[in-house]
Order: structure tokens, then sequence, then C-alpha cells
């Protein structure tokens, strides 16, 4: 005898819990990771130093691709560390981390996105999804801003590039998914093309870096 569906409410919930349960765990592990860093902050030796750097610029590339994870947190302890030497490692790091976090959005294919709302009774979100199965990316966006009757959204949609740059730089970005979470919807949105993506993120993350090395900190 087949078990009783959960209902609609209570399957979201429990994924719901699941998230910020992970998301929870991935932040103190952050901290504890930026804490031991700041802690080891002097290591001896020129070759001691490079090997910090490179492990922690590998570290700084893996957690900032992971949404909702502040990995932005060890490149800002980079710079604060050692300053204008890192300033272009990190830069690049930044934009490394951000287009694997794009690139992973872009390999889900349209039908596990329509799986799962569908598995979780978001039926009309699943209905609405599965039509970019057969829609270029032009198509879909006309789809898109077609649906919405607020001046908004469509102007958003028509400047996405540029709303997605802001968004990446916007305070408090952690809480929609920090800049690993914006990249991955990005891509898996289908709304970004590659190359304007990713000039879009050499823009979006240069001020700081580039502020590093103006004021020569």
């Amino acid at each position: 005898m087949a078990r009783p569906a959960l209902p609609v409410f209570l399957r979201i919930a429990l994924v719901l819990i699941a998230l910020i349960a992970l998301i929870l765990t991935a932040n103190y592990g952050v901290q504890y990771i930026t804490m031991a860093l700041s802690l080891d902050a002097t290591p001896t030796g020129e070759a001691m130093i490079r090997k910090f750097i490179l492990v922690s610029t590998a570290l700084y590339v893996v957690l900032i691709a992971i949404p909702f994870v502040p990995g932005a947190e060890i490149g800002m302890t980079l710079l604060s560390l050692f300053g204008v030497k890192v300033a272009a490692i990190v830069y690049f790091a930044t934009v490394a981390g951000l287009s694997v976090a794009y690139s992973a959005g872009r390999m889900i294919v349209p039908t596990v996105l329509v799986t799962i709302l569908a598995k979780l009774g978001l039926r009309r979100a699943a209905a609405f999804a599965r039509q970019q199965e057969d829609l270029s990316e032009k198509e879909w966006l006309e789809a898109l801003v077609s649906r919405t009757d607020k001046r908004l959204i469509p102007f958003l949609l028509r400047n996405r590039y540029v709303a997605l740059a802001l968004l990446i730089n916007l305070p408090g970005s952690a809480l929609i998914g920090g800049g690993g979470g914006i990249a991955m919807a990005a891509g898996l949105s289908r709304l970004f093309a590659p190359l304007p993506f990713l000039l879009t993120i050499l823009i979006a993350v240069l001020p700081v870096p580039l502020a590093v090395v103006l004021l020569g900190t």
C-alpha cells in the first residue's frame, strides 16, 4: 500500500528547515575558518606566506561559489592581512568563484527544476518552468516580461545585467543567497549569456580590490 503524500506546506517546510540547518552550519564553518586565518596571520618565511595565500585563495573560490555561504569574509580577511599584495589575487578569485556558481546553475537542466517544483507540490510554478524547455533565451525573456503587469519587473529584466551588478554589491545580499547564490540563480534562469555575465562580474567585483590598490593599504 502506497504511503500518503505529505501536504504541500509540510514538504516546503521540511525543505526550508533542511536548508536553514545547512546554511547555519556553513556559516559557522566559515566563521571558524576566518578566525583561524586571522589567528595564523603571521606565517614566517616567504614560502610559508605563499602557501598560506594559495590555500586561503583556493578555499575562498570554493566557498564564495556556494549559495548562502559568506565566503567573501575570507577574501576580506586576505585583503586586510596582505593588502595590495593580494588585491589582484582576491579579485580574480572572486570572479572565478562566481563563474563556477554561474556555470553550476547553467548545468542544471530545466527538467530538474520542474521535477523539484512538482515534488514540492508547486504545480503552477512547475508548469511555468516547463515552458523554459522549449524556448530560446530571448523567447523566455519575452515570456517573463509579458507575464508581469508591474513596470518595475520588466524594467529590471530588460536591464538585468545592471541589476545583477547592483545586486551582488547590495549590503545584506547574503540574505538572498550571497554572490554565489545570485550567480547560480543567474545561470539557472537562462537569462544571462556567459560572456556578458563574465563582463558584468569583472566590473561588479572590482571596486573593493581597486580601492585597496589605490589607497595602498
